[in-house]
């Protein structure tokens, strides 16, 4: 029963593959069919065939399309072309256009997706270059593992699989899939035999899959496709290398740090012999260990396959197939010292059963003898390589051997006798092959367990197979990786991880050591370590006959297993979510056991014995534990990096600057890291980068941010040509950021601390939390900027010394509040009497406070700020267009009196005032412009001030400009000076000087019948006028004669001045108000009310 599909659906369906958007007509094909698949009418297999097409054609970066494309390339390879990614989206596209075409002829989706697959494939392997069993959507569109976990792995990002999914599931895909990362996304660009590295067998996997795929009822769909994949694969083995268990590709020469570990073992050349037969009359050829045709033979019967001297040209090994296998397996086959035998010889003569010294035909096992024709040179025995003794015409082989001593390659000879082959005599020699113990491979049989293919591996080496295969064959071993590969980088690197213990602990097990009593090899030493480098090296340690070390020997010992610790360290980090740790991510060589895909050369990994650790011109990468302790870093070159484990974060660390050493403080774990030289630019020993627990990173180079601690008294130095940021912390320090655009943070309670910057344009102030710009005080002390917070300070060394360069340009707060350092500042002073100074050439506010205060602004529009309180101030101003006298809270213009004295403007409030130094000066630019009040009003301080006296006698003196001058009480002097000043002289015999200009002189009616004032200077000319206007409340211009209430009497050379304030013009009525000296004719009143000299109203 299929699922029909409506006209609507077909030509939505018509629409999209006319628009060439194939996957999109999978995809709705998929959901249009869901309702169907919940009833069974359509199985979940067609559905997921559809959505798996959609990936696939869709190129999306998932597992499932990762797989089909990366097979695809790998059977077109096999089938002797190159599928490019072009050409499998071109053959994709073309299935796409026969799978819809079909459903939109039949107009139907058909129940399971047999017929579907068909067409995949015979479309797909045509398109693409390939044979049918070939095409990986033979095993794509059939994979019946129904479960939304195995969907959520194949269809959704695989970085979203955890690893518990992955290895849960890993075991049943991967057997379809191929090779799996660590991540759980398929591994593309090279052949898939060279993906499992190490000995693993594809055909292991074919086999794990038939066995599948029968138990789940499918074998009618896959069962010939898995069988002709396996044959597949087994024929590739030999080309790709590193796919069976005995390679033939020796590894000349062992990685440096394993030969590093090799330096605290006696030099001793192992050596095991067997019997070569010259086989084709040229003399006897042999190959050098780790030359060419150096190969991996089972020497010692271990099944671990030592890299070897070796048979070369022709030449053959006497044998026996003991275990009638068919193949010779291992030296016990051949015969040489090795059989118990003091040498091939005495080995052979084991089978002259009639004891006449040869064998021959005559002996009862002669014709179980072989010789071995290694033709490939590969190390590995094939049947057409074994000949009997009859089939090469050997008819003897002499035991009559002499002693020789002689090398053939560095393999040593010695013992040699002939052998009769084709009637002729030849050389067949005990050849002591040379081998080394600690390049090696497996040589055993094992049963792969899948899992191990997501896991971590390495290379073995020694006594030590590889890792997969170990764990393989030790389930507790495979669940302790598992453990360190499931893990993020954060909890990898926490302290509660170990996982430099765990590493540690995983070592062990696989040399098969943890269970060896730690202090088994004497007390110098953990034995687990010692025994660990000998499984390792595939040797045992002996000095002097003795097997414990003692305290010199021991130490040599240890550094061997922390090197080796580090370097097994690095590569299981490297295959793990970890690889983060490395530039650009790394990757694993299992055959030449190196890091792949990074830049770092070497990975040391610190411990609790030694305080220092040499790096050297590579690129490396320190891991460091905290709990061991204070480390030293030597390094000599190189791109570095630190990584901090035990959950340490960047806040735990602390920076620090002493001399060309770089400190790193973790304060809370009692811990340290000091980076010898690093700032020592021509030695090349800095660290680059220091990486968190939790995978971030800091640049070590520059912008570093260094901190002191509450102990004071501290030089916090940063660096030349960086932005850093210094924190002085608690007590009284010094911070000097040098050049680069430094930030200095200041919070509450670090203490009075100084500043030394040297250059930069946008160094910064920082404060803390707390901290608001109100609660800041500055204070300039010679060319020092002084700030202060409550009772503590920061000064700023030579802030505004005009050549130094040393100021700091801004200061900011947790607020977002900003402040410009360089100008408009304010400064402040305290309760005591001092001078509060400004800037050249800024405009600054100058807050005196409490005390008899100076406040110097110099040039720049300043503001003086002055508040009820703050004493007796100057202001002693030096430039500026725009100075401001501020009154804070209280005051109100008619609170403020003015005076001058000499040049300086006295401003007074209460007992208290304010001196404007030379305020009134022609010449000197001291004046202040403006006084303004909190009421907004502004007040001119260079015209039309008022300028009062008190009520004493005393000499009030305007300026050249236009003043108001009152004497208030007393016998007061009043002189205008210049401008059109209005003269009071309030109570008292006051004498009134004008001065030039057009003055006024005016009388109040509160004082100016108590007194007869003096006008001294009147004058028409100049246009002086007397007001008597406030004296004459009831004079009305437009009905009064004005001569009725003002009677001006010339009296010698002056003119006395009358008032009648009610105009009854009585001589009692009259009263005599001032004395205009030296000027007459001014009795005509109404002529000098008409002129405007006489104000009446």
């Amino acid at each position: 029963m299929s699922y029909q599909l409506n006209q609507n659906q077909k030509d939505y369906i018509d629409y999209l593959m006319s628009s060439g958007d194939y996957h999109l007509a999978y995809r709705y094909i998929a959901e249009q069919i869901d309702g169907a698949v919940q009833t069974g009418q359509v199985s979940r297999e067609t559905q997921r065939w559809f959505e798996w097409a959609e990936h696939i054609n869709g190129d999306y970066d998932t597992l499932i399309n990762n797989y089909a494309r990366e097979m695809a390339k790998l059977g077109s390879l096999i089938n002797g072309s190159i599928l490019t990614d072009q050409q499998f989206q071109a053959g994709s596209d073309v299935i796409a256009q026969s799978v819809l075409s079909s459903v939109l002829n039949s107009g139907e989706v058909p129940t399971t997706p047999k017929d579907i697959i068909l067409i995949d494939i015979a479309t797909g392997s045509q398109e693409m270059g390939t044979d049918p069993e070939d095409f990986p959507g033979t095993m794509i569109g059939y994979i019946l593992f129904d479960t939304p976990t195995l969907d959520a792995l194949i269809l959704n990002d695989p970085e979203s699989a955890t690893w518990e999914k992955g290895l849960n599931i890993g075991e049943q895909v991967a057997k379809h899939v191929g090779v799996l990362s660590k991540q759980g996304v398929f591994i593309g660009g090279e052949g898939l035999v060279d993906l499992l590295a190490g000995e693993r067998k594809m055909a292991d996997l074919f086999d794990a899959a038939r066995e599948i795929w029968e138990n789940n009822g499918v074998q009618d769909i896959l069962g010939e496709i898995s069988e002709d994949a396996a044959g597949l694969y087994e024929q590739l083995s030999d080309d790709y290398g590193w796919a069976w268990n005995n390679p033939t590709a020796v590894i000349r020469e062992l990685p440096p740090w394993l030969q590093d570990l090799l330096g605290v073992f006696d030099d001793l050349i192992a050596a095991a012999s067997p019997l070569v037969l010259d086989i084709d009359g040229d003399g006897i050829e042999l190959a050098a260990l780790n030359g060419t045709g150096s190969v991996y033979w089972d020497i010692d019967l271990d099944d671990l396959g030592e890299a070897s001297g070796w048979i070369a040209g022709g030449d053959g090994l006497l044998a026996i197939d003991l275990n009638a296998d068919g193949k010779i397996n291992d030296h016990s086959e051949l015969f040489g010292d090795q059989t118990g035998s003091s040498n091939g010889f005495a080995a052979l003569a084991a089978y002259d059963s009639n004891s006449d010294t040869a064998i021959t035909s005559a002996d009862a096992q002669f014709d179980d003898l072989l010789v071995w024709i290694d033709a490939n040179g590969d190390g590995r025995s094939e049947s057409a390589e074994l000949h009997t003794l009859d089939d090469l015409s050997i008819t003897s082989i002499s035991l009559n051997y002499s002693s020789v001593n002689y090398t053939i390659n560095g393999n040593e000879i010695k013992q040699e006798s002939t052998f009769v082959i084709n009637g002729q005599t030849r050389d067949v020699v005990d050849a002591w092959f040379t081998y080394d113990e600690t390049n090696t491979v497996y040589a055993g049989d094992y049963q792969l367990d899948i899992q191990t293919l997501f896991l971590p591996s390495l290379r073995g080496f020694g006594s030590l197979p590889d890792l997969h295969i170990a764990m393989s064959q030790d389930a507790t071993l495979l669940s302790m990786v598992k453990e360190v590969a499931a893990a993020d980088v954060e909890t990898m690197l926490s302290l509660a991880f170990d996982i430099k213990g765990k590493i540690e602990d995983i070592l062990f097990r696989w040399a098969g050591v943890d269970d060896i009593d730690p202090a088994g090899r004497g007390g110098y030493i953990d034995a687990r370590k010692m025994e660990f480098i000998e499984e390792i090296l595939g040797r045992e340690w002996v000095a002097g006959g003795q097997t414990n070390p003692q305290a010199g020997q021991a130490d040599d010992l240890d550094a061997a297993f922390s090197a080796a610790l580090a370097h097994v360290f690095g590569h299981i980090l490297a295959q793990t979510s970890a690889a983060t740790l490395f530039t650009g991510g790394a990757g694993y060589d299992i055959a030449s056991a190196s890091l792949t895909n990074t830049d770092v050369d070497d990975f040391i990994v610190t411990d609790a014995f030694s305080s220092t650790v040499s790096g050297s011109s590579g690129n490396e990468i320190f891991f460091y534990t905290p709990s061991e302790g204070a480390k030293t870093i030597s390094d000599a070159g190189g791109v570095d990096t630190i990584v901090i484990a035990d959950g340490i974060g960047a806040e735990d660390v602390r920076l620090w600057k002493s001399g060309s050493d770089l400190y790193l403080y973790m304060d809370g774990h009692s811990a340290s890291v000091k980076i010898q030289y690093h700032f020592q630019s021509a030695y090349d020993n800095e660290v680059e980068t220091l990486t968190f627990s939790d995978g971030t990173s800091l640049d070590l180079l520059e912008n570093l941010t260094f901190t002191g601690t509450s102990a004071g008294g501290e030089y916090v130095l940063g660096l030349n040509n960086s932005d850093d940021t210094l924190i002085g912390m608690g007590g009284n320090d010094t911070l000097r950021g040098y050049t680069g655009n430094d930030t200095y943070v200041w919070n509450i309670g670090d203490g009075n601390d100084a500043i030394e910057d040297q250059d930069g344009t946008a160094d910064v102030l920082e404060f803390g939390p707390g901290i608001t710009a109100d609660d800041v005080r500055f204070w300039k002390s010679g060319s020092d900027l002084m700030v202060y917070v409550g009772s503590e300070s920061i000064k700023i060394d030579n802030h505004f010394h005009a050549t130094y360069s040393n100021s700091i340009e801004t200061a900011t707060f947790t607020d977002d509040t900003v402040i410009d350092l360089l100008s408009n500042l304010t400064f402040t002073g305290t309760s005591a009497g001092e001078y509060v100074l400004g800037l050249h050439d800024s405009n600054d506010t100058l807050v005196g406070k409490e005390g008899n205060d100076t406040l110097r602004g110099y040039t720049g529009n300043d503001i003086y700020v002055w508040n009820i309180g703050d004493g007796v101030d100057t202001v002693d101003d030096s430039g500026g267009t725009a100075d401001v006298l501020a009154f804070g809270p209280n005051i109100t213009v008619d609170d403020v009196r003015f005076w001058k004295s000499g040049y300086d403007l006295m401003a007074y409030v209460g007992s208290e005032s304010i001196k404007v130094k030379n305020h009134f000066h022609a010449t000197y630019g001291q004046e202040v412009e403006t006084a303004t009040f909190e009421d907004s009003t502004t007040l001119d301080l260079l015209n039309n001030l008022t300028l009062t006296g008190t009520s004493a006698g005393e000499y009030v003196k305007g300026s050249e400009a236009n003043d108001t001058l009152v004497g208030l009480g007393g016998n007061d002097t009043l002189q205008g000076y210049g401008g059109d000043d209005v003269l009071i002289g309030g109570d008292g015999v006051d004498s009134l000087y004008g001065g030039t200009g057009a003055d006024t002189f005016l009388f109040e009616a509160i004082s100016a019948f108590n007194d007869v004032d003096r006008i001294k200077d009147f004058s028409l000319t100049d246009g002086d006028m007397i007001d008597v206007a406030d004296l004459l409340a009831s004079y009305d211009p437009l009905t009064d004669a004005i001569e009725d209430f003002v009677w001006a009497v010339n009296a010698g050379s002056n003119t006395e001045l009358y008032i009648d304030q009610d105009g009854a013009g009585t001589i009692e009525a009259w009263t005599k108000i001032a004395t205009i000296e030296g000027v007459t004719g001014l009795t005509d009143e109404a002529a000098l009310v008409s002129s405007g000299h006489l104000i009446a109203a």
